[in-house]
């Protein structure tokens, strides 16, 4: 999740000078553990802060998980669906809360996403939605 303002101190900075910041969850049993992290993520219902004061930038969007699996120490992520943002800042903090979300499984070494076949990267630099 996002902590809006932080300035790094409670998580990676990110954003417009955010953290994003490890929050724990139940995570639905499933063998693929790294699909269910992200289908947690994704049906995350706040937006507002939550009782704990994390944003989640990612609720204005719907987007599913099409894929996620662990390939030669890669973890592939494809998501698919509406991608929308809030404003310029959400952008960021939207790549960051898939990849640590993907890292905080240590059965890798490396993250590659996509949402909609775009590499997460360009999609959240302002290369369009």
């Amino acid at each position: 999740m996002i902590d809006i303002g932080d300035q790094g101190k409670n998580g990676q900075a990110v954003g417009c000078g955010d953290s994003v910041v490890a929050v724990e969850r139940t995570v639905p049993y499933q063998e693929n553990v790294l699909r269910s992290a992200l289908e947690t993520l994704l049906a995350e219902p706040n937006q507002d802060g939550g009782p704990n004061g994390h944003y989640n930038a990612l609720v204005q969007s719907d987007l599913v998980v099409e894929d996620a699996r662990i390939v030669e120490g890669t973890a592939l992520i494809n998501l698919a669906g509406t991608y929308s943002v809030g404003g310029i800042c959400d952008e960021p903090r939207i790549a960051a809360q898939i990849l640590e979300t993907a890292n905080a499984i240590p059965a890798f070494q490396r993250v590659a996403a996509t949402i909609n076949g775009r590499n997460l990267a360009e999609v959240t630099s302002g290369g369009g939605h």
